[in-house]
């Protein structure tokens, strides 16, 4: 069973279809763990209290996205920098990317050739069961500007599929985990490596 979420292009129609709105609602219905991959991670208010709310209730929240230095956009990364401090604090797993991603050579065809990767992958999965692939990112221009549109698609198969894409963009040879101690600072880990 699939579900097309969409946005209409009717900017002032207060009636038109809202993706974000439906999003948000879909993470809320996690039990156990949300996958997040968003190329630019720039969570408003709402998200981040939503964010809050499902660690608070024992939900696994893991949100992959991009670094400055895979990163193809300075802006978009100081406005996601705003924000990792108060999404670490509520609980949430993040990764970076590595600009040396080991997963470079899944994404070159030849005869294009790239030096680094860039994450680029918007999709969620809820508890392994219901994933979404799409258009938007997790920032505030794509949620509540832009027409977007993305699929909801329910099941195991396709939830373990779009999973095991954004664990392996996840994984120590693709990118960091950051994190924060009980003073504020954040390191970069990878393994035995720390920044």
């Amino acid at each position: 069973r699939t579900e097309v979420l969409w946005e209409s292009p009717a900017i002032l129609d207060e009636s038109r279809p809202r993706l974000y709105s439906e999003f948000k609602e879909l993470i809320a219905g996690a039990r156990s763990e949300v996958l997040i991959s968003s190329p630019y991670f720039i969570p408003d208010a709402d998200f981040r209290e939503l964010l809050r709310e499902l660690v608070a209730r024992g939900v696994r929240v893991v949100v992959v996205t991009n670094s400055l230095a895979t990163n193809n956009h300075v802006v978009a990364h100081t406005g996601y920098r705003r924000w990792r401090r108060d999404v670490l604090a509520a609980g949430v797993e993040l990764y970076e990317l590595r600009s040396d991603a080991e997963a470079l050579s899944l994404y070159v065809t030849p005869p294009a050739t790239a030096e680094r990767l860039g994450l680029h992958t918007k999709a969620v999965v809820v508890d392994r069961e219901r994933a979404f692939v799409g258009s938007p990112n997790v920032d505030p221009r794509s949620m509540v500007l832009n027409t977007e549109i993305g699929v909801v698609g329910d099941g195991p198969i396709f939830g373990a599929r779009v999973a095991a894409i954004i664990e392996r963009d996840m994984a120590p040879a693709n990118a960091w985990r950051v994190s924060m101690d009980e003073e504020g600072w954040l390191r970069w880990t990878n393994g035995d490596e720390v920044v």
